[in-house]
C-alpha cells in the first residue's frame, strides 16, 4: 500500500477494523493560520484507496496546535465496536507544553 499522495506532514497513524487512519499537519505558524492544516485521513485496507480525508477543527483554539499521534480507544474492552478514534496535539509554549486528546466516535 502507497501512502496516499495528499498528505501533509505526517503526524501518525492507527488500524481499527478494514481501515487504515492517518493524521497529518503541522504547528500554527505565520504561514498556518488558525484554523490550522491538520487533517484526518481513512484508507481502505483491502484496496489501498483513499476513501476520506477532512480536515478537522478538533482543538482549534488551542496555542500553537501541533497535532501529535492517533490511537484507537475501546470505552468498553470487551466490545470492539466501541472504539473511538484519538488522536492528540501538544499546545502551549515551547518548554511547557500540554498535550490535548480529542476523539471521533463515528468511522467510516
Amino acid at each position: 500500500m502507497y501512502q496516499p499522495t495528499t498528505l501533509g506532514v505526517f503526524q501518525g497513524y492507527c488500524a481499527y477494523g478494514n481501515y487504515l487512519y492517518l493524521l497529518d499537519g503541522t504547528s500554527y505558524s505565520a504561514s498556518n493560520p488558525s484554523p490550522g492544516n491538520t487533517y484526518l485521513t481513512t484508507v481502505d485496507l483491502n484496496t489501498g484507496t483513499q476513501v476520506d480525508r477532512f480536515r478537522t477543527q478538533a482543538g482549534v483554539s488551542l496555542a500553537y496546535r501541533e497535532p501529535e499521534g492517533m490511537a484507537i480507544r475501546l470505552t468498553d474492552p470487551n466490545d470492539e465496536s466501541t472504539g473511538q478514534l484519538c488522536f492528540g496535539f501538544a499546545s502551549g509554549a515551547a518548554g511547557a507544553r500540554k498535550a490535548t486528546i480529542y476523539y471521533k466516535d463515528s468511522f467510516i
